[in-house]
């Protein structure tokens, strides 16, 4: 933040010596008024001198503030801190130095650092009138400062020595930068995002040569803090602190710490909203004069409505861009080092008195904060370091207490308390969710620590006078009184399995049910059940598997090709999870006299679509004349191997399909991305545009046939399939690229595209509804792009010399709107396979849905331009959007149908036409500038002399 009236304003440079007579001069005249000083000459000295000579000869010409100072010092009291609950907190350190940040606990911590301006140099923070501005109070620095202890003033310093004595790092007294109490608080007055590489330097030359470091064996706790000077100076000057420059100032900063530093956890607040200080002003007339006229104009108190949503905007922005820089996974690569976004200054406000601010949290200038100021920063700082990622609070809560960590059991104990509640009060939503107590015990089991973990989940059956009141058929009835018992045997026979299969001796494994009293009864009587586990001390735990019950897919496969004759001659789908989904559906559609209805009124069988007319392809894609080294400098031409990863999108479910049975058919040839069962002239991929120019490219999918066919060469993906299976389609491509004589591993330019995200939406829905029996929700965004970003990280780490394209989710509500030309449509979406992402029933839901899309879209985006994939020359990942926004022309004002299957959910041949050639667009189109939708009928964009390679960030 600016330094206030005569150290104030962005301009404490470097180490320059400030002008003492100046000083003295100006220091005189703001308590004497002196007159000579008017007639001095600007002085030719430091930055610093001449800004403050500035400072003082506008201030001489304001009528307004000779009022003030005639008729009001300004002189306070020292403010009283705040009364919070007493810290009570046990920060034990762990038994052993921990060798993960995952595990590390807050008495863990060692050393201390922090990097910022003048908030954390604490400027002001004991000020009683405008010249205690000028004195950094480091001692008292909300995030580093150690002067006093806990009781008499709250710092993260301060809390973590309340039982770690031997912590380093934190500043006492008060003083510069160069002082030597300022120890590790690199923080400088006035500094900006674009000073954050230097301190980050600083700070990491003061960690290798202070003795009272193990810089290699000390886990470190570094804060850093900035943009209120950014958003300060964004009026004068928006390229220069603009968002993007922001960030990659912090980025650049964050990149030195961990390139640079062993063990460290680091702390990045978001940036406080400086236009509070117009919230604060009525209470101090030279509040308004300083920052109204001098210090922070534009950011404090700008002149309209215009100029305040564009400071609104720019400080939004800063923030959105800091948690996606944290978030996208970039310093997350070793276990020893890994930043967090606190985001508790976000809505950070004073507590009112009397329908004004409490202005007691700040120093007289309103801007900087008061000791009280620090004291509750430093509370709302320690409660995010607690809080869970994705729970954190976003403001201060003046009185309210501190956050502790807590045990596993504890954690347990507390989530499972609520569970229950919320079973016994929303009844109803049991019904129909089958295998709840499997997913409740399977699920929370993977995410159990090592240590000695007692865990008691609980799944509450149902008495039949309680079902009968919520309307439910006997079928429903019978199911629920069974369910409990079976999930139960299905999952201690997982858990006995898998302790053979991982050897672990100390696992004990207790299924009973239960009824409330004190004797078991039978399963068929029961009215509450509970699964009860032992884990003691095994981290294998972590890797217990799904086994597929293969009885269970054989009976799908024979009540399929009973059910239905046609099937008969079909082979059988691959994969238990999309065998039991179709398993699912034909029974339900049995049982559905809707669809009796339209099988008997409409068989919904259709013609062969014929592709859309589009401009032949013309382009020359001669190879470079040597083999590139760089992927940069990557010609279409020089690929010589072609994979894919996805669902049954990349799969081609239903591509040639003229009735809904072939749905059940994956026409891999004809994949958008990588078919190759007919030439360019006749069908449009991907694989087919490269082969164009290059016979020998190799991996392209033909005829049909699931992943395990031989025919699926290099696409591995599989119906069905969620972002948690692309880390494994990852391993299995690598696996085939590197055991494949038709492969030169080491040698040959790999083109990879992934697209995955259809079923996670489509899943999210019935995440949702039974978030209350899992304990966390699968289908979050978190998840998605974590899924994401292990596949990615495999592919990085394993595969030389690849182009990756990532695809951007289709929008799946498109279904939505091609229902009116297909009763199937209704049935076979509206009710079975994608009700809430198709079909949402209402507006709340609807928006939901958009919204968790837009998430998966934008968290991708993140993720690829953070730069994770670009630490090679033989490597890139590039997002391609043309599925953002597409959807296919109008026919008489509705959607023409045949770029769907019949289910208005997969693609028709037509529709991988226009997507394969989507992508060839995007492919060559650059960065920043790629076309979001398909274009029907349009033509191939083709690479030039002057941009003659794949587009990638660095071409």
């Amino acid at each position: 933040m600016k330094l206030l009236l005569i150290a104030l304003v962005a301009c404490f440079v470097g180490a320059s010596v400030a002008d003492h007579q100046h000083e003295r001069d100006a220091i005189n005249y703001l308590t004497g008024r002196i007159p000579e000083l008017r007639s001095k000459h600007s002085p030719s000295g430091s930055a610093w001198t001449s800004a403050m000579y500035k400072i003082v000869r506008e201030l001489d010409e304001s009528a307004e503030f000779r009022d003030i100072l005639a008729a009001k010092p300004e002189k306070l009291e020292a403010e009283p801190l705040a009364d919070s609950a007493p810290f009570s907190c046990q920060l034990d350190r762990s038994p052993s130095r921990p060798t993960s940040v995952h595990r590390l606990r807050p008495g863990d911590i060692d050393v201390i650092g922090a990097m910022g301006d003048s908030l954390t140099a604490a400027n002001g923070a004991l000020a009683t009138s405008i010249l205690g501005l000028l004195t950094e109070y480091r001692g008292y620095a909300w995030s580093i400062g150690g002067q006093v202890s806990l009781s008499k003033h709250t710092t993260i310093a301060n809390v973590l020595r309340h039982q770690n004595s031997n912590l380093y790092g934190h500043s006492t007294g008060s003083g510069k930068v160069s002082s030597s109490n300022s120890v590790l608080n690199v923080a400088e007055p006035g500094k900006v995002a674009s000073d954050m590489p230097g301190q980050a330097k600083e700070l990491v030359r003061r960690l290798q040569s202070d003795s009272n470091v193990n810089f290699n064996k000390d886990w470190k706790l570094i804060t850093l803090f900035i943009g209120g000077n950014d958003v300060c100076d964004y009026c004068k000057d928006k390229n220069e602190f603009s968002a993007d420059n922001y960030i990659r100032y912090i980025r650049e900063a964050l990149d030195y710490l961990h390139a640079n530093v062993p063990r460290a956890f680091v702390n990045v607040a978001e940036v406080l909203d400086v236009s509070l200080v117009k919230d604060l002003k009525d209470g101090s007339s030279i509040c308004r004069v300083l920052q109204g006229s001098f210090l922070c104009k534009c950011g404090a108190m700008p002149e309209n409505e215009a100029e305040e949503r564009e400071i609104q905007a720019i400080i939004g922005e800063y923030q959105a861009r800091l948690r996606q820089l944290v978030d996208s996974g970039r310093y997350d690569t070793r276990e020893d080092f890994t930043v967090v976004t606190q985001p508790f200054f976000r809505n950070s406000k004073p507590p009112k008195i009397n329908g004004k601010y409490d202005q007691s949290y700040f120093a007289p200038d309103c801007f900087h904060f008061s000791r009280k100021g620090h004291d509750e920063s430093a509370k709302a700082l320690w409660n995010n370091m607690i809080e869970p990622v994705g729970q954190k609070s976003t403001s201060w809560t003046p009185n309210g207490p501190f956050k502790c960590p807590t045990s596993v059991l504890e954690r347990v104990q507390s989530r499972l308390e609520l569970l229950i509640r919320d079973r016994l009060r929303v009844q109803s939503r049991l019904v129909g969710l089958p295998f709840c107590c499997h997913h409740l015990v399977s699920h929370f089991l993977r995410r159990l620590p090592a240590g000695t973990v007692r865990c008691q989940l609980f799944v509450f059956d149902k008495c039949s006078k309680s079902v009968r009141d919520c309307g439910c058929s006997r079928r429903s009835r019978v199911f629920l009184k069974r369910c409990v018992c079976l999930a139960t045997k299905t999952t201690s026979r997982k858990l006995w399995g898998s302790k053979r299969r991982l050897k672990l001796g100390n696992v004990n494994v207790d299924s009973r049910l239960w009824d409330g009293g004190e004797s078991n009864n039978e399963a068929g009587g029961t009215e509450n059940a509970i699964f009860a586990c032992t884990a003691l001390g095994d981290a294998e735990l972590s890797r217990i598997h799904h086994r597929v019950d293969h009885q269970h897919e054989r009976d799908a496969i024979n009540y399929l090709t009973g059910r239905i004759p046609e099937l008969r001659s079909k082979h059988s789908p691959s994969g238990s999870a999309w065998t039991s989904a179709m398993y699912k559906i034909v029974r339900e559609l049995d049982e559905s006299a809707e669809f009796r209805d339209i099988l008997a009124a409409k068989p919904e069988k259709l013609e062969a679509e014929p592709l859309a007319d589009s401009a032949p392809f013309s382009c020359q894609l001669d190879r470079s004349p040597s083999r590139p080294t760089s992927v940069h400098r990557l010609r279409p031409g020089d690929i010589d191997v072609i994979g894919a990863m996805g669902d049954s999108l990349t799969a081609a479910n239903g591509a040639l399909a003229t009735s809904i049975l072939g749905l059940l058919t994956e026409y891999r040839g004809y994949a958008w991305s990588i078919g190759g069962q007919v030439s360019l002239s006749q069908h449009t991929t991907l694989a087919n545009v490269l082969r164009q120019s290059n016979n020998n490219l190799y991996g392209h999918s033909t005829g049909s046939g699931s992943v395990h066919n031989r025919n699926s060469v290099l696409n591995v993906a599989v119906p069905g399939n969620v972002a948690s299976h692309m880390p494994g389609q990852a391993k299995l491509l690598v696996s085939k690229l590197q055991s494949d004589p038709n492969v030169n591993f080491n040698n040959d330019w790999k083109l990879i595209t992934l697209f995955i995200g259809g079923n996670d939406v489509c899943n999210y829905c019935k995440d949702k509804a039974r978030e209350i029996y899992i304990l966390w929700r699968e289908f979050s965004a978190d998840n998605y792009i974590k899924h994401i970003r292990e596949a990615l990280d495999y592919l990085h780490a394993n595969v030389p010399k690849a182009f990756v394209n990532v695809a951007e989710l289709l929008d799946v509500s498109l279904v939505k709107e091609l229902k009116d030309g297909s009763s199937i449509c209704n049935v076979l979406q509206g009710s079975l396979l994608c009700r809430c992402g198709a079909f949402p029933e209402n507006e709340a839901e609807e928006r939901e849905v958009q919204a968790i899309i837009g998430e998966y879209q934008s968290r991708l985006r993140q993720l690829v331009d953070s730069g994770r994939y670009d630490t090679r020359e033989d490597f890139t990942v590039v997002n391609q959007p043309f599925f953002k926004n597409s959807k296919p022309p109008k026919i008489n004002g509705k959607y023409d149908q045949s770029y769907f299957a019949p289910d208005c959910f997969h693609f028709s041949r037509k529709g991988h036409d226009e997507s394969a050639k989507a992508l060839w667009n995007n492919m060559i189109e650059p960065v920043g500038q790629k076309s979001t939708s398909w274009t029907p009928g349009g033509p191939f964009k083709c690479p030039t002399s002057a941009r003659p390679y794949l587009s990638t960030r660095k071409n």
